[in-house]
């Protein structure tokens, strides 16, 4: 064996052996780790993540409200809630008896907290609710949330897919 054919060999040698260790370190594994957010949360619950993000919107009346799927914290669902106006005092709207959730199969789920200060015009908080069943099984479609009445603004529909 000459030079040159020895310098192939082991070029070829060398190429080959990253290849192997990279596919085995590039993350192929078909196990799926739960996706961490900020504060501890599991955005993947029973394996289900929101499609086409986690903030949704809803603008009716004098209200706007948005709703961020936080994720799975201590064995609840947990979304992050805002509310804003010019017009109406929101402090004394308790959304711990406005709110339920709903999983695709239609089965209700009311809140198990809502922690919120003061805020007037402007409050936020974070609303919480049993993990729902269909989602425990990691079957659910979607999942929405229903806000009943902000202000007389009516009924305010959040949904995710999933």
């Amino acid at each position: 064996m000459n030079l040159r054919s020895f310098k192939v060999l082991i070029v070829s040698t060398v190429v080959v052996l990253l290849g192997l260790v990279g596919s085995g370190c590039s993350g192929n594994s078909t196990e799926q780790q739960p996706q961490q957010t900020s504060g501890g949360y599991t955005l993947a619950v029973g394996g289900k993540s929101p499609i086409g993000g986690t903030s949704k919107e809803n603008s009716q009346g004098p209200v706007t409200v948005s709703a961020q799927w936080m994720g799975e914290k201590n064995g609840s669902l947990v979304f992050s809630i805002s509310m804003n106006t010019h017009s109406v005092n929101l402090d004394v709207f308790d959304l711990s008896k406005l709110a339920v959730l709903v999983d695709d199969s239609g089965k209700n789920y009311a809140p198990i907290s809502w922690l919120s200060e003061p805020g007037g015009h402007h409050r936020s908080g974070t609303l919480a609710f049993p993990i729902p069943d269909t989602l425990k099984q990691g079957q659910a479609k979607y999942i929405k949330m229903d806000i009943k009445d902000i202000a007389g603004a009516g009924n305010m529909v959040f949904k995710w897919d999933l």
